[in-house]
């Protein structure tokens, strides 16, 4: 697993841009968010399937309104998650 933390603005800019060129359209998913205030809003999870059972992934506010998370991770990584 390959993981790292970035900015949402980067993501916009950058690295969701970069990420769609390299491996075409991606299957997005929403999920409702709250924050410690109670603003509700929706996340965003970014995934791409590879070939031999490689996936990318991109969250949009995970565990808080201002991170990102990427994560590339393979078919036995994926087996150990709970």
């Amino acid at each position: 697993c390959i993981y790292g933390i970035t900015p949402p603005k980067s993501v916009a800019e950058n690295t969701l841009p970069a990420l769609t060129g390299k491996f075409g359209k991606p299957d997005v998913k929403t999920y409702p968010m709250q924050n410690r205030m109670g603003a509700k809003f929706d996340a965003y999870r970014y995934a791409w399937k590879l070939p031999n059972d490689i996936w990318i992934e991109l969250d949009v506010s995970t565990k808080s309104i201002d991170k990102a998370q990427l994560m590339v991770t393979t078919k036995k990584y994926r087996r150990k998650k709970p």
